[in-house]
């Protein structure tokens, strides 16, 4: 698995980082988390917002739905920094395919709900494997953002397969509302974007460390022509039918979200933005925590830790106490402070570490 997309050492510096990105991602994962946070919670009582009588949790869902864009936003940037670092050996990879492949199977329900963000994951890191080695990734991007417009999912009513191969393929929201999440097609090409952008960004990154007047005109403009598409990802639904709401918007929505993320990304590779931020100890701060450290690893934790704390608040009848969002979002946020902690001593004290550490952490 490579560097970026697997646990970064905790002794790295801050030169080393680009901390714009560490922040953006801060954020987007948060914004995660209270999404899956309050599935969890209430679902299960056929809810799909926050209840009335949680006014703590209503400020988190507005931070939600103000970053519902963040599952592609995490990403998009995990993808480019894979690009655009190039390190990381592919002997770490069958690592982390297993620890996708066992959290998926953890979390697997029925059958036709098999397909999701896990086995996306999965099939993505081998894609984005091959990529890497492929030459021209400007041609790769271009043919990758192509594939992008292709509307796959007008093909369900004619498109006479089992249903969990549909759910896969395409996804499925006709007849269910619940079956849409993470199709591969065309979302396999999202990551295959991302890995190669981070590639051109690497080639050319001493001219990317200054931006010039004509760019930032062009940005501006971009932004400016964004504007009548942004935020429509506000109106997401925090239920089960997330995923046939998030990736069936219209092409305007979805590509001007991509003009301010990758704005910030762009911004992010200027010498003084780094060197400001390197300067300050809060922009550290968030280079510092395990979701940057050790991204795949936090991720890897919260989904399960999530469930978890949601069902014993739901055993005791906690799950509409006014603060049960805010003490679910926080306490796995604590947990995932010091778990990645606990795991890498545990695994540096048990017999199995000297096989698994050095495969995690290598670089």
């Amino acid at each position: 698995m490579p560097a970026s997309l697997s646990p970064s050492r905790a002794d790295k510096g801050p030169h080393d980082r680009l901390i714009g990105l560490d922040i953006l991602r801060f954020f987007a994962f948060l914004a995660i988390l209270i999404f899956h946070s309050t599935f969890a919670l209430w679902a299960p009582h056929g809810l799909t917002h926050v209840p009335p009588q949680h006014w703590s949790g209503h400020g988190l869902e507005v931070a939600a739905r103000t970053l519902a864009f963040s599952g592609f936003t995490v990403l998009f940037i995990s993808f480019f920094l894979y690009g655009f670092r190039g390190s990381g050996k592919i002997s770490r990879l069958p690592l982390w395919l297993l620890g996708f492949t066992v959290i998926w199977i953890a979390s697997l329900q029925t059958w036709p709900d098999w397909w999701d963000i896990y086995p996306f994951l999965i099939l993505s890191m081998g894609v984005v494997t091959i990529a890497r080695r492929l030459r021209y990734p400007e041609y790769i991007a271009v043919g990758a953002a192509t594939f992008l417009t292709i509307p796959f999912w007008r093909l369900e009513p004619v498109l006479q397969i089992p249903l969990p191969l549909k759910t896969a393929l395409i996804g499925v929201c006709q007849s269910r509302t619940d079956l849409g999440d993470w199709p591969i097609l065309p979302w396999i090409a999202y990551p295959v974007l991302a890995l190669s952008l981070g590639r051109l960004s690497s080639t050319h990154r001493d001219r990317l460390k200054r931006i010039s007047r004509r760019e930032i005109v062009g940005w501006a403009v971009a932004l400016l022509a964004a504007i009548p598409w942004l935020g429509k990802y506000y109106v997401t639904t925090l239920g089960e039918e997330f995923g046939c709401f998030v990736f069936r918007q219209p092409h305007s929505h979805f590509w001007a979200e991509h003009v301010p993320l990758l704005l910030l990304v762009r911004l992010s590779l200027l010498s003084r933005v780094q060197q400001n931020l390197a300067a300050h100890a809060l922009p550290q701060w968030f280079s510092h925590r395990p979701v940057n450290q050790r991204f795949f690893l936090v991720y890897f934790l919260h989904y399960p830790l999530v469930h978890a704390a949601a069902a014993l608040l739901n055993r005791y009848g906690l799950a509409f106490h006014p603060h049960a969002l805010s003490a679910t979002v926080f306490s796995v946020l604590l947990t995932l402070e010091a778990g990645p902690v606990v795991f890498k001593q545990a695994l540096k004290h048990n017999k199995w570490g000297e096989f698994i550490w050095p495969r995690i952490n290598a670089r």
